[in-house]
C-alpha cells in the first residue's frame, strides 16, 4: 500500500511538472487546451470513417531496451502505453482505465500488461494480468484533463521502474523548438 501512496503522490507531482503553477492557479487547477474544447466523446464521434495517417513526423522504431520501463497494455479501451513506476504499478491515461462516456471502471481482469521488450511479441516479454485499477480522483473524462491511471499488477516486474525527476513549479513552460521524445 506504500508503493500505491507514493505513485499517488508521483502522480500530483507529474501534474505539477507539465502544468505552470500560473497556469494551476488560474484555471483552478482545471487546463482546457484549445484543442479539447469540445467533449472528448464528441472530438471522435463525427459519423464518418476515420482516414488512417501517419500521427509521427520523423519516427522511428525503438531498439529493444531503449525504453525498459514502457508498458503495452491491451484492455476494454483497446490498446494503451503505460509506464512502470514501480515493480508492480503501471501508469497509464485515465481513459484506458474508464469508460469516458459512463466512468465506469473497466473490469481488472480484462488487461493484459506486457512489459520487458519493445517488440510486445517477443519470447523475452513480460506478460501480467491486473488486481486493481485506480482512476486519478481529478481525470475530467469529458476534457480529458488530470488523464491517469494507475494500473497494479497481478504479479511484480522485472523491467525497471522510471525515474521521475523534479521540476521546478516556478519555470517557464518550455520554449517552441524544443525537442523531446515521445515513446508509446
Amino acid at each position: 500500500m506504500r508503493v500505491l501512496a507514493r505513485t499517488a503522490g508521483a502522480l500530483e507531482l507529474l501534474y505539477a511538472a507539465m502544468v505552470p503553477a500560473a497556469v494551476r492557479a488560474a484555471t483552478g487547477g482545471q487546463v482546457h487546451p484549445a484543442a479539447h474544447r469540445r467533449p472528448h466523446n464528441q472530438r471522435h464521434r463525427q459519423g464518418r470513417t476515420p482516414v488512417a495517417r501517419a500521427a509521427i513526423v520523423g519516427g522511428s522504431a525503438a531498439e529493444d531496451g531503449t525504453y525498459p520501463w514502457l508498458a503495452y497494455i491491451s484492455g476494454a479501451s483497446g490498446r494503451c502505453t503505460g509506464t512502470v513506476v514501480a515493480a508492480n504499478v503501471v501508469l497509464t491515461a485515465g481513459h484506458c482505465a474508464e469508460d469516458t462516456e459512463t466512468g465506469r471502471l473497466h473490469d481488472p481482469s480484462g488487461y493484459t500488461v506486457v512489459t520487458g521488450n519493445v517488440d510486445w511479441t517477443a519470447p523475452s516479454r513480460q506478460v501480467f494480468g491486473v488486481s486493481r485499477v485506480v482512476v486519478y480522483p481529478g481525470f475530467n473524462r469529458v476534457y480529458l484533463t488530470g488523464d491517469a491511471a494507475l494500473l497494479i499488477l497481478s504479479a511484480p516486474t522485472s523491467a525497471p521502474a522510471i525515474s521521475l525527476a523534479s521540476y521546478p513549479s516556478d519555470s517557464p513552460i518550455l520554449e517552441a523548438g524544443t525537442e523531446g521524445v515521445i515513446a508509446g
